[in-house]
């Protein structure tokens, strides 16, 4: 999947916020008010505050904030207000309450990843917990030699060979301490990856497919994860036989292709997101690149070395990362400026489980057990799309079309209201449609979609009306190229192979057509075609099985290695 796509289905599964009442703090920062006693605690002009639950582990998606801590598993609204909980979620899945509480992934707002190990078992149980139903299917059990752990380094193998009581002591640590450190899901791929123990065991990526049931692990000297786009993800290895040197090369698995940033200086951090990575040279700038483009977004530099990187965001506009001596701070590639968001007395533990909405003006992260959310500026506008079923790749066959819009702001809450989108003048909704009427030939259409932080986007839109051109199997047999990809007119009958054929209506006519020859150059789709004629020619077409009649068709006619094949895209029966 090109990372385009990626980037735009991202944004299109962000929740709509229409349900919930945001307040304007500032000119560009919109927040919904959380349902508990709060203090501004960001440096102005921004709006953080810290909320007062644990968390072992947190995520953001698709307008909710979910939280694991202990043995329980709750979701919140925007306003911090419980929508879900599954208490016990160990106990539901057959585990014991001693054993650590894992890990979760979110499939789908209804459905949710749980990791949890079996210590005395010695096994890992991946499940697939239903909220609506309120049950749980396991869909992967990790044996012996598959937990997260297993992966000695060449002196332990080494050891174990020399003294096999060994062997018991390197998996009963295994077995007792290791675990996964987090997930990712993505278009039926699992994501799960163990960091290494240096000196005792490598990392390990695991990837498995839940369609085709198959488990991967792809590199044997594994260090972790350092971010994904969809299915591509950035990663690092380790470069030594005892886990105790990190190659300082990122490397990228990206769709259908594979790329590589060396010279990176680690302990300062590395953050992909969307088209772009985050990351700190042994030259000691700090770059943003588009991997996918090969290009350097932006570089800077700060003095000292006692900072670490936290998070790009998804469009790659702001880059959130922690210095020692100054706090939570952030760099923005429109305006070139460096700044901070909440002092460092304020945070007293490391930062972990870093997120952001698409451009970053919301931001939710883990202070140690505790968590912290905040409100940037809104300063991007939102998208907006304009489907049709009446035109493809910018071409229409009709002089009026209806068109729908569909629209998503990136920002957390700012949220799009009603009359968002302007069109000649007129005011529209997202999800609203309406009629377009075109002339001949190249229509250029200009739309509007403004929130509620006053962001405006301009989309312009090419359409081309053409005009079918009617026309018969003959004439286009004589000059094919003519006719490639114009829209066209046939008239006659048309039979899919599965029609029925003798004592049918329409039986004695099409017996006459049957014998007709096959219209010069022309080729079939598939096996399964129908047959098409005018009266002259016969010609395969794409129709039901069991169809027949005698139709007006609006078709294109495409050219494929040199033969004509018809396009149908509208059969309009005619009475007889």
């Amino acid at each position: 999947m090109k990372v385009k796509k990626v980037v735009f289905l991202m944004l299109f599964s962000i929740f709509i916020f229409s349900l919930f009442a945001v307040e304007k703090f500032s000119e560009k920062i919109w927040f919904v008010r959380p349902s508990f006693q709060f203090t501004n605690e960001g440096n102005s002009p921004y709006l953080f505050f810290k909320v007062p639950y644990k968390a072992r582990m947190v995520k953001v998606r698709n307008g909710r904030i979910y939280i694991l801590w202990e043995n329980n598993f709750k979701i919140y609204s925007p306003d911090f207000s419980l929508i879900d909980e599954v208490k016990n979620i160990k106990g539901k899945m057959g585990i014991p309450i001693y054993d650590d509480p894992g890990f979760f992934e979110i499939k789908s707002p209804n459905e949710i990843f749980f990791g949890f190990p079996d210590r005395k078992k010695k096994c890992y149980y991946i499940f697939l917990y239903n909220l609506k139903a309120k049950k749980a299917r396991l869909i992967l059990k990790l044996d012996k030699k598959q937990f997260p752990g297993v992966a000695p380094i060449k002196r332990v193998e080494e050891v174990i060979k020399s003294d096999p009581s060994f062997l018991d002591d390197y998996f009963g640590y295994v077995y007792s301490y290791s675990n996964f450190f987090d997930a990712h899901y993505d278009v039926g791929k699992l994501f799960m990856w163990f960091l290494p123990n240096y000196g005792m065991h490598f990392g390990g990526l695991y990837i498995y497919d839940i369609y085709d049931k198959k488990l991967l692990s792809p590199y044997k000297k594994f260090n972790k994860i350092h971010g994904f786009s969809g299915n591509d993800y950035a990663y690092s290895l380790i470069n030594d036989d005892d886990a105790t040197t990190v190659d300082d090369s990122i490397y990228f698995k990206l769709y259908r292709k594979k790329y590589v940033i060396k010279n990176v200086l680690f302990k300062r951090g590395i953050s992909f997101s969307g088209e772009s990575v985050a990351y700190v040279s042994k030259d000691g700038g700090i770059y943003i690149k588009n991997v996918y483009k090969d290009r350097i977004v932006a570089k800077f530099n700060l003095s000292g070395d006692k900072f670490k990187l936290l998070k790009l965001s998804l469009s790659g506009n702001r880059l959130f990362f922690y210095e020692e001596k100054r706090g939570l701070m952030f760099y923005d590639v429109r305006s070139k400026k460096i700044e901070k968001l909440v002092d460092y007395k304020k945070i007293k533990n490391a930062i972990s489980y870093f997120y952001t909405c698409p451009d970053g003006e919301f931001v939710f992260f883990r202070d140690g057990d505790g968590l912290w959310a905040g409100y940037l500026t809104d300063l991007m506008p939102p998208f907006l799309r304009i489907s049709s079923k009446f035109f493809i790749s910018g071409k229409t066959y009709k002089s009026k079309i209806k068109v729908k819009f569909e629209a998503v702001d990136t920002c957390f809450v700012s949220g799009l209201s009603k009359g968002c989108i302007t069109f000649c003048n007129e005011k529209y909704s997202v999800g609203d449609s309406c009629e377009i009427n075109l002339k001949e030939g190249r229509n250029k259409l200009l739309f509007l979609i403004r929130d509620r932080a006053d962001n405006v986007r301009k989309v312009v839109k090419q359409i081309i009306y053409e005009k079918p051109l009617e026309t018969t199997l003959e004439e286009i047999s004589k000059n094919p190229q003519k006719f490639n990809e114009r829209y066209v007119l046939l008239k006659g009958y048309a039979w899919g192979y599965a029609w029925g054929g003798f004592g049918r209506k329409d039986f004695k006519e099409i017996k006459k057509l049957y014998k007709l020859p096959l219209a010069p150059g022309n080729d079939a789709r598939s096996r399964s075609d129908g047959t098409f004629s005018d009266g002259k020619y016969t010609a395969f077409i794409p129709i039901s099985p069991i169809e027949v009649g005698k139709f007006e068709i609006v078709c294109k006619i495409k050219i494929y290695n040199g033969k004509w094949r018809i396009i149908p895209v509208e059969f309009h029966k005619l009475n007889r």
